[in-house]
């Protein structure tokens, strides 16, 4: 049936975005199930991760309306459409990786996948804290967003080859010496680090970008080079506490605090759509809204780990491996976590809201809200605070 044909309907939030986390869950772990454990790391996990720059740009710069041909869509075609999209750009940029970096090796090596890793990262920092500048400044959407995303895999690459280095891995059958590029540090710290630069920017998103002032703001340079310092500042004073004072290893660091600070606020932020109970007036707003966001993550962590058992061989957390930290990470933030991208942003919700596919472009009036806001900068000079 045509979707013009159907009834509009909607789920009102949060009852919408529980429904669709719920759902979102199951079909994750069902998915996992489905592969062993080498299987899902080496192959399965690295290839989504690589889908999840695309996503980014799908819905933080093109809001699901470039290319064209897509965007005029109505759903469910145009969700199967950027799916589709995205997975292809997926396979092309894994095998590039694989040939560039990973030495043609199959299985892909942990080098790629952390290329990979970092990549989505910095996407997020060029789509989101910094706007999509300079890259809206190209008259073609399609080509600005293309070139978004290859800025960001050059900035992995880069932080790759000059800052990292595999000694944690020597010894063990993943390590391969030719590949390692022998930085001053370990790759863990780094990949951690910008890992957790993601987080502080969801947090600065939360807090609405409080401190910074309206002067500040309105300019989209200042506001996009204030944001990055204090998102620099808020990693590292993060890092201090857990690694220096509480002396977590560097995966656990990740694992336990970023990816479930991640995981929690894309929950709070994009599945619920911000309206959990908060204050009205910044900080106090941003620092609950963080503080759920938190909660929200580090729950459904626990409920990973719970179920890791019935879905996925015996994988052990801990030295020397961290095979459980990379499972969680992986089970989160390369299927979950795009599952949920692809829900709100590709689908709009579909099925759970249905509107005519006309009225359903992003920016018609009366439509509901799709998580996919205008981050956009001509007014206030800093993207919103919702995030895609």
């Amino acid at each position: 049936m045509n979707e013009s044909a159907l009834p509009a309907r909607r789920l009102d939030q949060p009852l919408l975005g529980i429904v669709v986390l719920v759902v979102a869950v199951a079909l994750s772990l069902g998915f996992i199930s489905l592969f062993s454990w080498p299987t899902f790391r080496d192959w399965v996990s690295y290839g989504l991760v690589c889908a999840v720059p695309s996503l980014f740009v799908i819905g933080a710069f093109w809001h699901a309306e470039c290319p064209g041909r897509i965007g005029r869509l109505g759903q469910p075609r145009r969700g199967l459409a950027f799916l589709g999209l995205a997975l292809v750009n997926a396979a092309v940029i894994a095998t590039l990786l694989i040939a560039l970096f990973g030495g043609g090796l199959t299985p892909p090596t942990p080098n790629v996948a952390h290329i990979a890793i970092m990549a989505v990262p910095y996407t997020f920092l060029l789509a989101v804290i910094w706007g999509g500048q300079p890259f809206r400044a190209i008259s073609s959407p399609v080509l600005g967003g293309y070139l978004l995303m290859l800025v960001a895999y050059g900035l992995s690459i880069v932080t790759y080859l000059v800052f990292a280095n595999y000694s944690s891995f020597e010894g063990g059958p993943a390590y391969v010496a030719t590949l390692d590029p022998h930085g001053p540090f370990d790759i863990w710290p780094v990949m951690t680090t910008v890992v957790t630069s993601m987080a502080a920017g969801l947090l600065l998103l939360h807090l609405g970008h409080w401190p910074l002032t309206e002067r500040i703001r309105t300019n989209p340079t200042t506001a996009a080079l204030a944001s990055t310092g204090l998102i620099a500042v808020v990693t590292a004073v993060v890092e201090a506490i857990g690694v220096g004072l509480f002396g977590l290893p560097w995966p656990t660091m990740l694992t336990g605090v970023t990816v479930a600070f991640l995981f929690g606020s894309i929950v709070v932020q994009n599945i619920l759509q911000g309206t959990v109970p908060a204050p009205r007036a910044q900080p106090a707003r941003g620092l609950v809204s963080a503080l759920i966001a938190a909660v929200v993550g580090v729950a459904l962590g626990q409920l990973y780990v719970l179920v890791l058992p019935a879905v996925a061989d015996d994988v052990a957390f801990g030295a020397p491996g961290f095979q459980g930290e990379v499972w969680l990470a992986s089970a989160l933030l390369a299927v979950t976590f795009p599952l949920l991208a692809v829900m709100s942003d590709c689908f709009a919700f579909w099925p759970f809201v249905r509107v005519d596919p006309v009225a359903a472009l992003p920016g018609v009036s009366g439509v509901p809200e799709t998580g996919v806001p205008d981050i956009g900068v001509p007014e206030t000079g800093v993207p919103e605070a919702t995030i895609d």
